[in-house]
């Protein structure tokens, strides 16, 4: 349980909350202040209007849509201890930061974001809201059980989302947080990472050069690279597919956008206007032109396409921007471009909320009548690990890097395992010619050596913001040739049409690269491709599915099954996409047909009980089908999920019962223990690995090493194989050493193998030890008796935690 202060605020400056499954740590900043005044309300007290008199003239932000301002003041305690009992204060709270070293500050609101586990009845949601004085503000479209609920305190907002987490009754909890969100057009390396030296900027394209003409088409260079171009020849877009641009807003009165907007949205005002709003709002019109301007002088990818300009503030609460991608898919949304995300450069680890991974499973499952909308996202400009950004690295995404003039990385693009493809950008010699919010509003001021005279275009465009329209565009190319393709097709003819640069060592033995993907996108091969059927939407070669979510409780699920041209198939299902291209195939994480059942032809398929009830402790059900023209050989066979692109599999979600709440290996102990007990049992599922090992610590910092004794630290695998049984019980020898402490942090490692770390994971990486579960240690467990509270274990847990804090 999180200790809470006389504040109302987790104690020693740091907390924590959850997302997908995992703690996540929080530092609270103790300089800064985010206060909500009520106009019309009652006056302030004299000893209030003294207290912000010291901090008036020091307000480093306002955000207007939740009329919140934020203050730079030393006496932040004192302050939060006195505003927060007027009438007239809606809210007083610190604000917090992601680490230390995050550029970015975090605020909460009096609001979480909950979704219940669909075994949790309506009158168990009453009775628990009622506990807290939670009220339900908002029912959310894209989860099921899923609400918006407000608080009567934003001071008890992370305790209450965690009690809420930690009861069991919850898929998530999550606080409301209003953060930030940075635009990856300007490629710029923080101060963390000062080692990396920046090439030099492009040289703009002179006036001599460029010539009198009315076409600009010689200049971007980029759709000839990419064969967009070539593509056109094919298809120059359809009005029918609407790219969402979510960005801080598209001037839809360019030229380049006459008749093309067919909807409009301003997440800030809620209006119906996706215009820009302020004087820094002009990416978004940059980022549009690149995917769709029409050619009156910039020419987008798609440029016959439509446009739904969605304005995203710089600041936004975590339940508005989960509800924008539900809008978008509601609302009609064939593409979604997003070219923004957390700060670049940092290294830090900032995890997508669980309300937007939700909201894009919604996107992908309910979008476009069920075949899924793709989204594409820029894989960011710090030259880091895209792996550390949620929003890039989620598998329902299309990671976008960027590639230069000269079919080279460009300096900035973020590299790992999720870059999905690349798209050419700055970087190079040259940069991206697009459309400007007009006149001297936007990057170009009215220069014709940045652009045009008239400021209306740019010609010094670039990072991954501008590479990810440009391919978000080429899928609408792609859906307007064929509207029956679904989000895993593109994303999979994507990568399997792209050209490789970079030379052939750049890429593993399945043709991925960190730098580019799978390479650099193909307009024209992957139109192509998608025209002459695209490989296995509907109708145009074996398919097969399978519902699109399961509980542990229920039968073994069934799979639609449609071989064809092929008559006979064999079905393979795994815990892991990455089985389909080999890997440490076990009973618990793999299973294919043909190992115990001649080939198939009936149209449907029922997994096995058997195979069931070892393959349900996983997060997710990955499945595939192989096609044979014979049934007892294979002969003319095909494959639905190439081995060679494991991560277009489809899969069927996995909740209710088991012990893992979220995706990867997961370990569980209790919230307390007493010294006279005896040792702790611990739940451990080291899916998609087999073997774990478990390490505690009576502090989390030796988890990044430090002085570790036996009195202080303990591994199993000091004295122990590797393990893979679902329950690991501590030593007694080694309880007896550790207990003496208040608390026992603990975590665990994985592996592939019972002897070797092969393919290791962690739950809590070393770097971020703060963010370990832990057991309470005491002499013996409290339990604070309260008949109103007697039949809630979640509201135990928020009571036991005020217990501690009235006494001390």
């Amino acid at each position: 349980m999180t200790n809470i202060n006389t504040n109302g605020y987790p104690e020693g400056g740091a907390t924590y909350y959850y997302a997908n499954g995992q703690r996540v740590p929080l530092v609270r900043d103790p300089q800064v202040l985010a206060l909500k005044v009520s106009p019309g309300r009652e006056e302030l007290s004299p000893e209030a209007l003294d207290v912000i008199r010291t901090f008036k003239d020091r307000e480093m932000l306002t955000i207007p849509q939740y009329g919140i301002k934020v203050y730079d003041t030393s006496i932040q305690e004192r302050a939060i201890r006195v505003l927060r009992n007027e009438a007239a204060v809606e809210m007083v709270t610190p604000a917090f930061r992601q680490t230390p070293q995050s550029p970015d500050l975090i605020f909460v609101t009096n609001r979480i974001v909950v979704q219940f586990k669909a075994e949790v009845s309506q009158e168990q949601i009453q009775a628990t809201n009622a506990q807290y004085g939670a009220e339900i503000v908002e029912k959310l479209s894209y989860a099921p059980n899923g609400y918006i609920l407000q608080l009567p305190k934003a001071e008890d907002v992370i305790a209450t989302a965690n009690a809420y987490y930690e009861s069991g009754l919850t898929e998530f909890a999550h606080p409301d947080f209003i953060k930030r969100r940075h635009w990856r057009g300007v490629a710029t390396i923080a101060e963390p990472c000062t080692q990396l030296s920046a090439p030099p900027l492009p040289t703009p394209v002179s006036t001599e050069t460029r010539g009198a003409r009315s076409s600009y088409l010689s200049e971007q260079w980029h759709l000839t690279t990419a064969k967009v171009v070539d593509a056109w020849n094919v298809t120059r877009g359809n009005t029918d597919i609407r790219v969402a641009i979510m960005d801080d807003g598209v001037d839809v009165g360019h030229p380049e956008f006459s008749s093309k907007v067919v909807l409009q949205h301003n997440f800030e005002t809620g209006a119906n206007n996706g215009n820009p709003m302020t004087d820094a709002d002009k990416h978004g019109t940059a980022c549009a032109g690149v995917a769709i301007a029409a050619g009156v002088k910039a020419y987008g990818s798609a440029p016959g396409c439509s446009l739904m300009a969605i304005r995203t503030p710089d600041y936004l609460g975590v339940a508005d921007e989960a509800n924008m991608f539900s809008w978008a898919a509601d609302n009609g949304a064939d593409v979604i471009s997003c070219s923004w995300g957390p700060p670049d450069g940092y290294g830090t680890n900032d995890p997508l909320p669980d309300s937007t991974r939700v909201a894009i499973d919604y996107c992908v499952t309910h979008g476009r009548s069920g075949k899924g909308i793709p989204i594409f996202w820029a894989a960011g400009n710090g030259n880091e690990s895209v792996m550390l950004d949620g929003y890039a690295s989620n598998p329902n995404v299309i990671a976008v890097a960027a590639s230069t003039d000269g079919e080279a990385k460009a300096w900035y693009s973020d590299v790992g395992a999720a870059v999905w493809i690349c798209a050419p950008s700055n970087g190079g010699s040259r940069a991206i010619f697009t459309t400007d919010r007009r006149g001297s509003m936007g990057y170009n001021r009215g220069d014709a050596t940045l652009g045009d005279a008239a400021g209306d275009y740019t010609n010094d465009f670039g990072g991954t913001s501008s590479a990810t329209p440009l391919a978000a565009g080429i899928a609408a190319l792609m859906l307007s040739v064929n509207g029956d393709l679904s989000w895993r097709d593109v994303k999979t003819i994507l990568a399997e049409t792209a050209d490789k640069i970079g030379g052939a060592a750049s890429y593993d033995s399945s043709g991925h690269s960190n730098s580019f993907g799978y390479g650099r996108v193909n307009a024209l091969a992957a139109v192509q491709r998608a025209q002459n059927g695209g490989g296995t939407q509907p109708g145009a070669g074996p398919t097969i599915s399978g519902p699109q979510s399961i509980s542990r409780s229920d039968g073994a699920p069934t799979f639609q099954c449609n071989p064809r041209p092929n008559t006979y198939y064999a079905v393979e299902v795994a815990t892991d996409y990455n089985l389909f291209g080999g890997g440490n195939r076990t009973d618990s994480n793999f299973y294919a047909t043909y190992s115990d059942t001649p080939l198939l032809s009936t149209p449907t398929y029922r997994l096995p009980e058997s195979v069931w009830g070892r393959l349900k402790n996983g997060a997710r059900l990955y499945y595939r089908m192989w096609t044979s023209s014979s049934p007892s050989d294979w002969v003319n066979y095909a494959v639905t999920t190439p081995s060679a692109n494991p991560q277009s599999a489809p899969f069927i979600t996995i909740s209710g019962g088991g012990t893992q709440p979220g995706t990867g290996p997961f370990i569980s102990g209790p919230q307390s223990a007493g010294r006279a007990e005896a040792a702790p049992v611990f739940q451990c599922n080291p899916q998609p690995n087999t073997y774990y090992a478990v390490e505690v610590a009576t502090d989390y910092s030796l988890f990044g090493g430090g002085n570790r004794t036996e009195s202080n630290f303990y591994g199993s695998y000091s004295d122990t194989a590797l393990l893979s049984a679902p329950t690991y019980r501590l030593p007694e020898n080694v309880w007896s050493r550790l207990k003496s402490g208040n608390r026992l942090y603990y975590r665990m490692w994985t592996s592939s193998s019972p002897s070797d770390w092969v393919d290791y994971a962690v739950t809590t990486p070393s770097a971020n030890p703060q963010s370990a579960p832990f057991i309470e240690i005491g002499d013996t467990i409290r339990t604070v008796r309260s008949a109103r509270f007697a039949q809630s274990t979640l509201v135990r847990q928020i009571d036991e935690a005020h217990w501690r804090r009235d006494n001390g």
